[in-house]
């Protein structure tokens, strides 16, 4: 009877194992880029256009890239 009781305390129970819990990955966040903002430089705003001009009394013939109608084309 002693050796009985000596084999039932040497039994351990077993550890039951934990499964271990995937972790999930979190999606990163594209960050959204700000738009600069153009800088106005100063006077240059009426400078070249046709107020400006006639502002400073500049309405000497203006000369643009397009043909005019009293030009003739000769090609």
């Amino acid at each position: 009877a002693y050796e009985l009781r000596f084999n039932e305390k040497k039994k351990k129970k077993k550890k039951k194992k934990k499964k271990k819990k995937k972790k999930k990955k979190k999606k990163k966040k594209k960050k959204k880029k700000k738009k600069k903002k153009k800088k106005k430089k100063g006077r240059r705003s009426t400078l070249m256009t046709t107020v400006g001009r006639r502002k400073r009394g500049d309405e000497e013939e203006e000369i643009s890239p397009y043909p005019q109608q009293g030009d003739v084309l000769i090609s």
